[in-house]
C-alpha cells in the first residue's frame, strides 16, 4: 500500500472518498450481505475489483459491526471481471454489484 499505509487509518487518508464504497460497507458489515464491484477508479488510473464479506454477527461489539473487504487493482479493464452488467451499458441491474466503464 506504500509508505503512508499503517493499521487503523481511514481509507480516505489513502485515496479519495467514494460514497460507493461506503455504501457498500456499510451493507456487507451492518446488513451482512455479501458484495462485489468492479470499478473505473479514474481518480488512481486503475481498475479495482473489490469483495466485501460479511463477518458473523457474534463478532460484532454493541454498534461495531465488522466485514472482510479484499480487494486488486489493474491498469487495464479486464472483461471477465465485469460479469453481471449488460455490454450494451455500463449500468448493474443486480442490487449486489456495481461496476462502471471508463468512457
Amino acid at each position: 500500500m506504500g509508505p503512508k499505509y499503517h493499521d487503523d487509518m481511514l481509507y480516505d487518508d489513502l485515496i479519495p472518498k467514494e460514497p460507493k464504497f461506503e455504501d457498500f460497507c456499510y451493507r456487507a458489515a451492518v446488513n451482512k450481505q455479501h458484495l462485489h464491484a468492479y470499478v473505473d477508479t479514474r481518480s488512481m488510473g486503475v481498475w479495482t475489483d473489490s469483495t466485501y464479506i460479511p463477518l458473523s454477527s457474534e463478532v460484532d461489539k454493541g454498534n461495531i459491526c465488522h466485514f472482510l473487504f479484499y480487494f486488486e487493482f489493474t491498469k487495464i479493464a479486464e472483461s471477465e471481471k465485469n460479469v453481471g452488467c449488460f455490454p450494451r451499458n455500463s449500468n448493474c441491474h443486480n442490487p449486489n454489484l456495481y461496476k462502471s466503464a471508463r468512457i
